[in-house]
This record gives C-alpha cells, sequence and structure tokens, in this order.
C-alpha cells in the first residue's frame, strides 16, 4: 500500500491504536493520521524500530501520553478535529479534556499526477533496547 498512497498523494487514516500519531514519510506528501485513543492512552511505542528515523511529527506513547514527547499533564484519552476547506486541511490533536496538544501543518490537496516511485523507506530508529527516548 505504501507505493499507491505516495504515487497519489494519498493520505492514511487509521485508528485502534491506543494512542495518537502523525508521521509523514521522509520525501513524500502522504500523512499518516492516527486517532485511536478514545476509551485509554496509551500504549508504548514497541514498533517505533520500524519507522523511518525524522518521520514522526506528534506521538504518545505510554502512561500519561509522554513517553516518546513530553505532555503538559497525564492524558487519559484523546481525539482528533479536522478542518476542511477547498485549498487545505489541518488535523487537530486533542486530550481527553479538549486541550489541542498538536496541529499538523497544512496538509494540501493532491496533484492527480502520479508521482515517480519511492525508494525504500529508511534508515530506521535502532532497535529500542539501545536507545534512550
Amino acid at each position: 500500500m505504501r507505493p499507491l498512497l505516495h504515487q497519489w498523494e494519498a493520505q492514511y487514516f487509521n485508528g485502534h491504536e491506543h494512542d495518537l500519531e502523525h508521521i509523514i514519510e521522509n520525501n513524500t506528501k502522504v500523512n499518516y493520521i492516527s486517532t485511536g485513543a478514545g476509551k485509554e492512552c496509551c500504549y508504548d511505542d514497541n514498533n517505533v524500530d520500524t519507522v523511518p528515523i525524522g518521520t514522526v511529527k506528534f506521538a504518545m506513547s505510554g502512561p500519561g501520553g509522554s513517553k516518546w514527547q513530553p505532555m503538559p499533564f497525564d492524558i487519559r484519552s484523546g481525539f482528533t478535529s479536522y478542518r476542511m476547506g477547498a485549498e487545505s486541511m489541518r488535523v487537530y490533536y486533542h486530550a481527553h479534556n479538549g486541550t489541542v496538544l498538536y496541529t499538523t501543518p497544512e496538509i494540501l490537496p493532491r496533484t492527480k499526477r502520479p508521482q515517480p516511485p519511492i525508494g525504500p523507506p529508511g534508515p530506521f530508529y535502532p532497535p529500542r533496547k539501545d536507545r534512550e527516548l
């Protein structure tokens, strides 16, 4: 699916990960929007070594959501909201109490022209046991 998302500049939305994440893969326009912390937050980032370095723009993980990056308070759950217009879209990531934690940069419409093939992803974060967050 990764090559097709890149080729057509599509956006990827998913849920049920018990976290909130925004990932933009290097050299693409594809935004990966994860919004799955509606009931509880947050699982650990056990798969971070499968994500290329520098692509994670926002993420909550671990107890209180702050294992990846500092949070203003312990996060119990969260959700996203969207502002869409004719020229762009933004995604707002909220804590359980509605506080905005992060806002994506403008996400522009697709050009509707096929993009050249994308190379392999990487480099990746080292395996979890060899690094500290």
